[in-house]
């Protein structure tokens, strides 16, 4: 009964203390977490900026050892399609001019 007592009588400057400590160690508690979860972002998108860029280079360019870009490979594959439908579209004979019977006129 006494600690009951002696707790509802003990000083409000005691009470808002320890109110104060208490929200200052939350306070200090949210700022380390926000320092590191700030810290993994950063990290994060450093990662992802890398693998952009590691894509957008193999993108541009198939081998570095056989230095062809995207680009040329390109040409050249077109180049071919263009020879072989050229192929597949020359007739395989020249055509001779088609001969009309003459014409007779009717009496």
């Amino acid at each position: 009964m006494k600690k009951r007592i002696s707790r509802h009588t003990r000083s409000s400057s005691e009470a808002i203390g320890e109110v104060f400590t208490r929200a200052s160690k939350a306070y200090e508690m949210s700022i380390n977490e926000l320092t590191i979860t700030q810290k993994e972002l950063h990290d994060l998108r450093a990662a992802y900026e890398k693998e952009k860029q590691k894509r957008q280079k193999s993108k541009k360019q198939i081998s570095h050892d056989q230095g062809i870009t995207r680009e040329e490979a390109q040409a050249l594959l077109q180049g071919q399609v263009e020879a072989s439908q050229a192929v597949t579209t020359a007739p395989a004979e020249p055509e001779l001019p088609v001969s009309h019977p003459p014409k007779t006129s009717m009496p």
